[in-house]
């Protein structure tokens, strides 16, 4: 990362201190930033409260078994350290109370502040030793600014903070390891323990696989053997990256039958290659301008819809290389902005490699393998914390006041944003609206926040304001049926959940509503099949098997009803609802005796 003559020891306490500032000032952002509300936002209620694990209803072990979302439908998610990271504030707080949300945002501040800590000592220790000056401006940019919200504020955000942390304790242990006299075992080992946390908490963690031996080259060497001390010590981060990755492809195998991420309900899993990564390109062109200039209004997260017109049909080779037809910049354009930023930081070697650092964050998530998710503020805390150097090497050229007074600015801004979008799931979707009021998934999502605050007259014209704007989109079909149900107009209910199911094909939950109206209609052979094929789709949710073992034992199939109970009981074997239908079941077996 440099050649710089190493900093003098006078320089140490300074350094210190200036990084106790940026942590006090990062608490005591966030901790006036965290909404006080009594909800949870987007999905954080459905990542806490229905999963199993974290509530502690299945072993710990079982985190390491299973996909992220398994209770809910599996997204090929492997981040069984993100489970037990809110298992953790689930044993100290009941989910369901009004304080819950906060406990668990509380962590989030607390691991966003270790995760500062370690990156300036790492840092710190790396300027003592000849690398860069101590980036005290990036570092506390990134630790202030409204795009780290996504990941301290909500709760599902904190699969971002540990990633980080792990990359954090890989550079930690690089620094530490760089003067290491038995064959760079302590670097190799320490590389190991920081990567592997980082891929168990998300699988950006890759990057940090992908960083650990560029940075081990980098680093600067006391004496004249600089080309082999570089390569051996390039050599043990590789060994220690490579081992973990196989250790965790090893262990996301055997829990979800396959080593490589994959989201199986991308939204732009059907198209070419070249349509995602040029899609890929606009939406990181919309989150940089986000970094940029953070008091621009812009929805919490980019859909498809905003990033291009038609999106579901094939574009232009040209629009990879030059943004036709989609928002912003292509392949050429990324590169002069690149290109601009390099040559403003050219004579700065350790900017240069920040730099390259940060591309390489962003690189994953272009849309090359498709993600569950286009675009949100949380994607740009991996790349921003890599470029700390690049960013401070740009300050430079305000001088310190204004630097300080940007830090400032942002931190007040985030204060600002944070808790009117995070405050709750109904705040979240409504800071959409104004972006998104022709969109059917946002008027789906209000209609849901409706019905969860009560207001069912509101839910229901949200819900057919949603269809009326795509009437293919079977979310709000299904939910219209479930509101139907709970009525007790059955009829209607089948109506709709009938045409959900006819447009969402892939879809579980019209499925098993569609099961409890016919089982409650009295058609249980019919009730049984959608049961099972809503299992088939979700096998995670223990409603439906044990919608499964309702239906079986009205039918008189015992031994159908006894499998479908097991399989509900070893996914949430605490439920009361499992006792109740267990002694429904064994009353069925002593009458046919």
């Amino acid at each position: 990362m440099g050649e710089e003559i190493p900093a003098a020891p006078s320089t140490g306490p300074q350094r210190a201190v200036a990084l106790m500032a940026i942590l006090w000032l990062t608490a005591l952002t966030w901790w006036i930033a965290l909404p006080t509300g009594v909800g949870y936002s987007f999905d954080d209620r459905e990542a806490v409260v229905g999963n199993p694990v974290v509530t502690g209803e299945l072993p710990a072990s079982e985190a390491f078994r299973r996909d992220y979302w398994h209770h809910i439908g599996d997204a090929g998610h492997f981040r069984p350290l993100a489970t037990l990271a809110l298992r953790f504030d689930a044993s100290r707080v009941d989910v369901r109370s009004q304080g819950a949300p906060r406990t668990f945002r509380l962590t989030n501040l607390a691991l966003h502040l270790l995760v500062i800590l370690l990156a300036g000592v790492g840092l710190i220790l790396l300027e003592r030793r000849g690398g860069p000056v101590f980036p005290w401006f990036g570092l506390a940019l990134v630790a202030v600014h409204p795009a780290s919200a996504d990941a301290v504020a909500w709760i599902s955000g904190r699969t971002s903070l540990l990633s980080a942390l792990g990359g954090a304790l890989t550079l930690a242990s690089i620094v530490l390891g760089r003067r290491d006299s038995v064959g760079g075992l302590r670097l190799g080992f320490g590389t190991f323990v920081g990567v592997t946390i980082a891929l168990l908490g998300k699988e950006d963690g890759l990057v940090i696989a992908a960083a650990a031996p560029i940075v081990a080259l980098a680093l600067p060497v006391a004496d004249g053997a600089a080309t082999s001390k570089r390569a051996k010590r390039s050599l043990a981060a590789a060994l220690g990256a490579f081992a973990s990755v196989l250790l965790v492809g090893w262990l996301r195998h055997g829990a979800l039958g396959s080593a490589l991420p994959a989201a199986p309900s991308a939204p732009l899993g059907g198209l070419p290659l070249l349509n995602r990564v040029a899609i890929g390109l606009s939406a990181w062109w919309q989150g940089a301008i986000h970094a940029i200039a953070p008091w621009v209004d812009a929805p919490p997260s980019l859909h498809v819809s905003d990033l291009t017109q038609g999106a579901s049909e094939a574009l232009p080779a040209a629009a990879v290389g030059y943004g036709a037809g989609i928002a912003g910049f292509g392949i050429a354009g990324v590169a002069v902005v690149a290109g601009a930023i390099a040559w403003l930081v050219r004579k700065d070697r350790g900017a240069r490699l920040s730099l390259a650092l940060s591309a390489l964050a962003i690189l994953p998530l272009i849309q090359i393998v498709p993600a569950g998710e286009i675009f949100a503020p949380r994607f740009l805390y991996q790349p921003l914390l890599l470029g700390v150097v690049w960013i401070a090497a740009l300050g430079k050229r305000v001088g310190v006041p204004l630097q300080a007074a940007i830090v400032v600015a942002l931190a007040c801004l985030s204060v600002f944003r944070a808790a009117p979008v995070y405050d709750s799931r109904a705040s979240y979707w409504e800071a959409h609206l104004p972006s998104h009021e022709g969109e059917a998934k946002t008027w789906n999502a209000l209609g849901e926040c409706s019905r969860e605050q009560g207001d069912l007259e509101e839910a229901e014209q949200r819900f057919k304001r949603s269809h009326d704007l795509d009437p293919s989109y079977s979310r709000p079909l299904a939910n219209l049926g479930a509101m139907a149900a709970k009525a007790g107009d059955l009829n209607a209910a089948e109506a709709w959940l009938t045409e959900a199911i006819f447009e969402g094909r892939g879809e579980h939950a019209p499925r098993g509503n569609l099961a409890t109206v016919l089982l409650r209609l009295g058609r249980a052979e019919e009730a049984l099949e959608f049961y099972t094929d809503a299992a088939r789709l979700s096998p995670g949710r223990a409603t439906y098997h044990r919608g499964m073992a309702r239906a079986a034992i009205a039918l008189g199939q015992l031994d159908v009803a006894r499998a479908a109970l097991a399989a509900a009981e070893s996914l949430t074997p605490q439920d009361t609802a499992n006792n109740s239908l267990r002694q429904k079941l064994d009353a069925a077996a002593r009458s046919e005796r």
